[in-house]
């Protein structure tokens, strides 16, 4: 059914759902926090979907398009193995492995540029009960983050990462690091509702699976696929944000004019254009626009758009063969840098370099990118986030460093972890 609602009802409703969805087992919630950046190909405001054990639940993605219904759920790095027979060498601490989609017993959505909430699955009086939902207080308890990696092992990595470059085993890298917190207990919807505040950005997420949680506020599109037409919107290319308008446009020119940046943005298009031209029509693989300067509220970035139109009657589980994981969180040769990624990275990434998404009953699907996240496991107290940064040949370890520091700096306010990281050895 459908429901007229007004903006700040809105509004409301999607900051109550993360806190209504303790009732339920299996929690989905995308929104779009109407950022006009990176959304012009955006076909809904947000998407919500609940359900307890009992629905149908998916492990895999092969045949997950077959029947007429919605899923939502997440696929992990290491859904890699499943893909490509890559070894998983970690388990993840967190708990997030392989893939997980779900369909919903309930299911909310707006369109974009619209004020009709679509209910399936319930009716308008559920939506009164939502607005009137108390949001119960919130007594935290973090323990310190700790580095996974010391400042100096991590310029050691890079160091070796640019040995391999010289040696023409690969040409670029994204390298990852992560901070966790032992014996910790957060409130999962109060941080989403704060990283949202702090970084309002199009591809947030809130998963709840059992005692799992990712509260991502990611920037990033990996693929959105509309009938025939898919899209990739890659990311390389990160600046800090200024509180001083003329200082942040020379923040932005110096982005645009960065030669390594605009090489990291490029070499990752070029790798998308690749993996999109193995599911799709012969030439009709394009460039939308390349190297786009995009603000959000803490960073600048760059971010290209690859369009393509894909082969007749070809499966949600055959694009992933050809496109996942995606190539601004691996690099390129793929296969040659998820291998070193494993040798050096110190922990599993799990749902980090991720996604998140949703398929329509058409098999129309969105997906983000997992990245600016953290992922809490309840029943564990174990709270982690992950950064990380492209490595190149002329990447500079130090800067590179400080460039993981920065993206991580979100999350920290999220958590209100006032942790000096940028002096961490």
């Amino acid at each position: 059914m459908i429901v007229s609602i007004t903006y700040e009802q809105l509004q409301q409703l999607q900051d109550l759902l993360p806190f209504w969805s303790s009732r339920y087992d299996y929690a989905c919630i995308l929104k779009s926090n109407q950022c006009e950046s990176a959304c012009h190909y955006d076909t809904y405001e947000f998407i919500a979907g609940f359900a307890n054990h009992g629905t149908k639940e998916y492990t895999s993605t092969e045949n997950i398009d077959q029947n007429e219904y919605w899923k939502l759920g997440y696929i992990t790095y290491e859904y890699k193995h499943n893909l490509h027979g890559i070894d998983i060498l970690k388990g993840s601490p967190t708990g997030f492995s392989g893939c997980f989609f779900f369909e919903p017993q309930i299911l909310f959505y707006v369109k974009r540029d619209s004020l009709e909430l679509e209910i399936i699955g319930g009716n308008a009086s559920i939506l009164n009960e939502i607005l009137a939902f108390n949001i119960p207080n919130e007594t935290p308890s973090i323990k310190a983050l700790q580095p996974r990696i010391s400042k100096e092992h991590y310029i050691q990595n890079i160091e070796k990462i640019k040995e391999k470059i010289v040696a023409g085993d690969f040409y670029e890298i994204n390298f990852c690091m992560d901070f966790f917190s032992l014996d910790s207990q957060i409130s999962p919807p109060h941080v989403f509702q704060r990283l949202n505040q702090i970084s309002p950005t199009p591809f947030a997420a809130f998963i709840k699976h059992d005692t799992k949680y990712l509260l991502s506020a990611s920037p990033e599109r990996f693929l959105k696929r509309t009938a025939q037409q898919i899209i990739a919107q890659p990311i390389k290319g990160t600046i800090r944000r200024s509180a001083d308008p003329i200082e942040d446009e020379h923040l932005k020119t110096r982005l645009l004019q960065s030669e390594k940046e605009r090489a990291e943005n490029i070499m990752i298009v070029d790798l998308m254009r690749n993996d999109l031209a193995r599911c799709s029509e012969t030439g009709s693989v394009k460039a939308e626009e390349l190297l786009g300067l995009y603000t959000f509220a803490t960073v600048h970035q760059l971010i290209s758009t690859v369009s393509a139109t894909l082969v007749q009657d070809i499966s949600f589980d055959e694009i992933l063969k050809n496109t996942f994981p995606m190539g601004s969180m691996t690099g390129a040769p793929k296969r040659e840098v998820m291998h070193m990624i494993d040798e050096l990275e110190q922990s599993a990434r799990g749902i980090f370099s991720g996604s998140v998404g949703y398929i329509a009953p058409n098999k129309d699907f969105d997906f983000n990118v997992v990245i600016r996240s953290i992922v809490y496991n309840e029943l564990l107290k174990y709270m982690s986030l992950h950064v990380g940064s492209a490595i190149t040949y002329d990447a500079d370890a130090e800067q590179e460093y400080h460039e993981c520091l920065l993206k991580s700096r979100t999350m920290r306010k999220a958590l209100q972890c006032d942790i000096d990281f940028e002096n961490l050895n």
